[in-house]
C-alpha cells in the first residue's frame, strides 16, 4: 500500500496490553507524533462497549485489592482516614478510566461506528468458518462484527485503514482486506510514518502528466476529498504531495475540490500565482491551456469572496482566453462594482479578443450595478469595446490592390465585430437593448460612436477626406427600426439597436433628447439624418417641430430626387400632426412649386436617349409630382390639392404608401417597377463561382425597350439575389459554405 492509512483502528487488545492506560510510551508516542486532529480513530461500538467493559472489571479488581490491602494487619491498626466503601472506589476508578478514554479521544478526528455493518456478512463468515472465525474459535461474534463496520467505512468513504492489533484469528481477517494494512503494534505504526512526516520521501516530480502515478494515489485523492471540509493536517499534506506529480492527480483534484479548507495549503504553494499564457503554434493558430486551479476558485467563490477576490487581483495580465473567462464568471459570482473595477483589466481584454463567452457578456449587461456611479469611467469603455468594430482583416492587403488599381472591384473595406455575427447579435439584442431601456442615453451616445466608427473603418482615407455624408447605409440599413430580411448584417443590427435605444431616450428619457439630437447632429454621415427623421416622424411635438421644419425647408431636392422613406415619412407625420402650423403658405408654395417644376427633362431625355417621347416624359412627370406630393397631402389646397386628387385617380390600383418610398422595398414602386435583368430561375442555373462573376460584373442598367416604366437595375437584381440566397443557398451547407468563404469578392451590396 502505497500510503499509510490516517484512518486508524485500534484493537482492544492494544488497550489492554496498555494496561489500559494512556499515558505508557506507546500512547505517548501516538500522542506527541501526530497533531491534534491529525489522524481519524475509528471506534466501532462493540468495541468501545468491550474497552468500557474491561474498565469495569479492572476497577473491580483495583478497588477489592485497595479495600483487602486497607484491611489487612498492620495497616487496619493504623489511623487512617476511613476509607470509601468498594462501590465507591469503582464508580470512581471508572470515572478516572472514562476521563483519560475522552481525553485520549480528543486528540483525534473520532468516527463512531455502528455495531455491524452487514449481518448477513457476518453469518456467512460464521457458517463458512472464515477469519475472524475458525474451527476453534467459533465465537469471534465482536470481532466479526467490527470487521463488518470497517467494510462498511470503507464502502462509504473509500479510505484505507490502519488496524493496529495482536489476534491471529483478527490478523487473518485483515491481511485478506485490501483496504487495510495491518500493524502489530503502535510503535510499527508510527514507524511508517516517519518518512512521510519527515519530508524526506517526495512522490517523484517527473512523470507523465497524462497518468496518475499509480491508481491508488487517485483513490486516496479521491477519499480524501469526500470529507469535504473535514480533513486532517495529514490529509491535506499529503494532498499537496499528489499534487506535485500533476497529471490526473493534479486536474482530478482542481476539477472536483469544493471546500475552502485548501484555499491557504494552495496558495502557500503557488498554485494560484502565473496562469498559462497562449501559445502561438508553428502554422499559426494558437493553443490556449485551461488552468485548473482557477476552476477551483470559481467553484469556492461563495464560501471566500474576499480570498479568492484577493488572489485575483495579484495575478498578472494574460492573454489566456479561459483565464480570463474564468475570472468574469468569478465578477459574475461577486455581482458587486467593486468587482467590475477591479477585474476590468481582465474583462477588457476578453472582450478584446472576443472569440467565445458572448453569453457571459450578456449576464454581465443584465447586471444591475453596471451604471453604478463607480463604473463611470469602466462601464462606457466595455460596452464601446464590446458593440464597435474592428479593421477589415485584409485592410492593408485591399489598399495595396487600390493603389495599384483604383479601378479594382474587390478592395471595399468590411470591419468586423469582435465577436462572430450570431453572437454579435445575441448581445445587441439580449444584452444591449434591455440596458438602454434602464439606461438610454447614456447607452445610445455609446452606440453612436460605435456606428460613426464603423463607417469610418469601412472608408478609404482618400474617400474620407472628400466630406461626403455618403455612408450607402440605405443599402446595407433599410429599415432602421426593424430587418427586413432574414439575414441580417451586423451593421444593420448595430444601427437597428442604435435605432431602439434612441426610442427609448424619447419615451423614458425626455430630458435628454436636446442632448441627443445634438450628438447625432455632430456626425456627418446619412444614417444619422436618416435617424433623425425617423425619432422626429415617431414624435411630432412641440420640441421636434423646429427640427422637422428645419429638415423639410432645408432640403434642396424636391425637383431632383423622390423623397427617401425616413424623410417622407416626417412630412407626412409632421403635416398631419401639425397641419397649418408645418409649415406658412409662402413656405409650402415654393415648396410645391419646387415639386411641380421637376423632374428635368433633359436629364430624363439622356437617361432615355432613342426611346425618348413626350408621352413617356409626361408619364414620368405626373408619377414624379404623385410621389413628391404625397407626404404634403394633409396640407394640399387649391389647385395643388385638385391635381394631387387627379393623378390618385389615374392609379387608384396601385395605391402609393409608405413602403412605397423604399430604398429597395420591392420590385414596384406606383406606376414605375423594377426587374432585375436575370430572373431568379436564370440565377439558378448558374454554378456559385459563375453567379457571384455575374453580380459583380453586370453593368447594364436600363430601361426596357418595350416599357419605359419598367427600370431594369442593380437594386432589382439585389433583391431576386437575396430571395435565392435565403430559398435556396442558406438550406445547402456546402453552398452557403462557398458564399461565406467568398463574402469578400462580393463587389457590390447585394
Amino acid at each position: 500500500m502505497r500510503h499509510v492509512p490516517i484512518s486508524l483502528y485500534i484493537d482492544t487488545q492494544v488497550f489492554k496490553r496498555q494496561g489500559l492506560r494512556f499515558d505508557t510510551n506507546a500512547f505517548t508516542a501516538l500522542i506527541d507524533t501526530f497533531a491534534k486532529g491529525g489522524l481519524r480513530l475509528l471506534v466501532p461500538i462493540i468495541m468501545e462497549r468491550e474497552l468500557l467493559r474491561h474498565f469495569l472489571r479492572e476497577a473491580e479488581k483495583a478497588a477489592n485489592e485497595v479495600t483487602k490491602a486497607h484491611e489487612a494487619y498492620p495497616v487496619n491498626n493504623l489511623a487512617l482516614v476511613e476509607l470509601p466503601s468498594q462501590e465507591e472506589l469503582k464508580t470512581k476508578c471508572i470515572e478516572e478510566m472514562n476521563r483519560q478514554w475522552s481525553s485520549f479521544k480528543e486528540h483525534f478526528v473520532v468516527e463512531n461506528l455502528p455495531i455491524a455493518g452487514n449481518l448477513e456478512d457476518v453469518v456467512d463468515w460464521y457458517f463458512e468458518i472464515r477469519p475472524p472465525f475458525s474451527e476453534k474459535k467459533l465465537k469471534e461474534f465482536p470481532d466479526a462484527f467490527i470487521l463488518s463496520a470497517l467494510d462498511q467505512y470503507y464502502k462509504q468513504h473509500h479510505a484505507n485503514i490502519a488496524v493496529v492489533g495482536f489476534d491471529g484469528d483478527f490478523r487473518q481477517a485483515c491481511e485478506s482486506r485490501r483496504y487495510i494494512l495491518y500493524f502489530p503494534d503502535l510503535e510499527k505504526y508510527i514507524a511508517a510514518f516517519q518518512p512521510e512526516l519527515s519530508g524526506k520521501e517526495r512522490l517523484p516530480g517527473d512523470v507523465d502528466l497524462t497518468k496518475p502515478i499509480t491508481t491508488e494515489d487517485l483513490t486516496e485523492l479521491k477519499a480524501i476529498l469526500a470529507r469535504g471540509n473535514q480533513v486532517t493536517p495529514i490529509e491535506i499534506e499529503r494532498v499537496m504531495q499528489l499534487l506535485e506529480s500533476r497529471g490526473t492527480n493534479y486536474d482530478y483534484f482542481f476539477q472536483n475540490a469544493g471546500d475552502a479548507v485548501w484555499l491557504d495549503p494552495l496558495s502557500e504553494r503557488g498554485y494560484f500565482i502565473n496562469p498559462p499564457e497562449a501559445e502561438q503554434a508553428r502554422d499559426g493558430h494558437y493553443i490556449v491551456p485551461r488552468w485548473p486551479p482557477l476552476e477551483y476558485l470559481i467553484r469556492i467563490f461563495d464560501a471566500a469572496p474576499p480570498e479568492v477576490m484577493g488572489i485575483i487581483s495579484a495575478l498578472p495580465n494574460t492573454n489566456n482566453l479561459w483565464v480570463l473567462e474564468g475570472i468574469l464568471k468569478i465578477v459574475l459570482k461577486a455581482d458587486s462594482p467593486d468587482a467590475l473595477l477591479r477585474f476590468s483589466r481582465f474583462i477588457t481584454t476578453f472582450i478584446d479578443n472576443g472569440r467565445w463567452g458572448h453569453e457571459f457578456i450578456i449576464s454581465l449587461l443584465k447586471k444591475p450595478f453596471i451604471f453604478d456611479a463607480q463604473l463611470s469611467e469602466v462601464t462606457p469603455a466595455l460596452l464601446l469595446k464590446m458593440v464597435e468594430f474592428r479593421r477589415d482583416p485584409r485592410e492593408q492587403e485591399k489598399r495595396t490592390r487600390r493603389k495599384d488599381n483604383p479601378e479594382a472591384w474587390n478592395t471595399s473595406l468590411e470591419p468586423v465585430p469582435r465577436f462572430n455575427k450570431w453572437e454579435y447579435q445575441q448581445i445587441l439584442e439580449i444584452g444591449v437593448r434591455p440596458l438602454a431601456e434602464h439606461e438610454p442615453y447614456q447607452v445610445t451616445r455609446i452606440l453612436i460612436d460605435a456606428v460613426a466608427s464603423m463607417i469610418r473603418l469601412g472608408m478609404h482615407p482618400e474617400d474620407f477626406e472628400k466630406g461626403s455624408d455618403q455612408d450607402y447605409s440605405e443599402i446595407w440599413c433599410r429599415r432602421l427600426d426593424k430587418p427586413v430580411r432574414d439575414y441580417q448584417d451586423a451593421k444593420e443590427t448595430l444601427v437597428q439597436t442604435l435605432t431602439y435605444a434612441c426610442e427609448q431616450v424619447y419615451d423614458k428619457a425626455p430630458e435628454s433628447i436636446h442632448a441627443l439630437d445634438k450628438a447625432l447632429r455632430n456626425h456627418r454621415w446619412k444614417v444619422f439624418k436618416r435617424l433623425r427623421q425617423h425619432l422626429y416622424a415617431s414624435h411630432p411635438n412641440d420640441q421636434t417641430l423646429p427640427w422637422i421644419r428645419e429638415q423639410i425647408l432645408g432640403h434642396a431636392d424636391y425637383p431632383k430626387w423622390e423623397h427617401h422613406f425616413e424623410f417622407q415619412l416626417m412630412i407626412r407625420k409632421a403635416s398631419e400632426h401639425f397641419g397649418p402650423r408645418l409649415l406658412s403658405e409662402e413656405e409650402q408654395r415654393g415648396i410645391f412649386d419646387a415639386i411641380l417644376g421637376g423632374p428635368s427633362k433633359e436629364d430624363f431625355r439622356e437617361w432615355m436617349g432613342e426611346q425618348y417621347s413626350e408621352e413617356a416624359f409626361r408619364q414620368r412627370q405626373r408619377y414624379f409630382h404623385r410621389m413628391q406630393l404625397r407626404p404634403f397631402a394633409a396640407l394640399l389646397s387649391g389647385d395643388v390639392r385638385r391635381y394631387f386628387v387627379e393623378l390618385e385617380g389615374e392609379s387608384p390600383a396601385e395605391a402609393v404608401n409608405d413602403e412605397s418610398y423604399s430604398p429597395y422595398g420591392g420590385v414596384t414602386g406606383g406606376t414605375v417597377s423594377y426587374r432585375s435583368p436575370k430572373s431568379a430561375e436564370d440565377l439558378e442555373d448558374f454554378t456559385d463561382d459563375e453567379l457571384l462573376a455575374y453580380l459583380n460584373d453586370w453593368n447594364e442598367e436600363h430601361r426596357d425597350k418595350d416599357n419605359w416604366l419598367v427600370e431594369i437595375n442593380i437594386s432589382a437584381l439585389a433583391g431576386v439575389f437575396q430571395s435565392l440566397f435565403k430559398e435556396k443557398i442558406v438550406p445547402d451547407g456546402e453552398r452557403l459554405d462557398f458564399w461565406l468563404a467568398n463574402r469578400d469578392r462580393i463587389a457590390r451590396p447585394v
